[in-house]
């Protein structure tokens, strides 16, 4: 199995939403060529003290030897991580996966994770 930490993000309301890029170091991905993260478009929701919600974050530059490996997405509050849903056969069909956000909270998000296995 490997793990490819995504970023490190301040997905709760402090002004600014964070992408970048971090290396990895999996059986599949490089850890030369690092996944480059990004954010969809932020929502104003003007509720509560989270006045943003994200619709989606995106991973790329994922390494041909992923392709076609399963997948999974999490995140991390606190010291508790919790898995985004996803279809049941989660599949790295090309080299940029995009993962909903929408039915999950993660207002108070501190980092994502992208987990590949076969």
């Amino acid at each position: 199995m490997g793990f490819a930490a995504a970023t490190q993000l301040g997905a709760g309301w402090s002004g600014n939403f964070q992408a970048g890029a971090v290396g990895v170091s999996t059986t599949c991905q490089p850890a030369s060529q690092p996944l480059a993260v990004t954010m969809g478009e932020p929502d104003f929701v003007g509720t509560g003290d989270v006045p943003w919600r994200l619709s989606e974050v995106s991973f790329s530059q994922i390494s041909p030897a992923c392709i076609g490996l399963k997948y999974e997405v999490a995140y991390r509050v606190g010291q508790v991580w919790q898995a985004l849903p996803s279809p049941s056969e989660s599949v790295i069909d090309s080299s940029q996966l995009s993962v909903d956000l929408s039915g999950a909270d993660i207002s108070r998000a501190d980092e994502f994770s992208l987990t590949f296995f076969s």
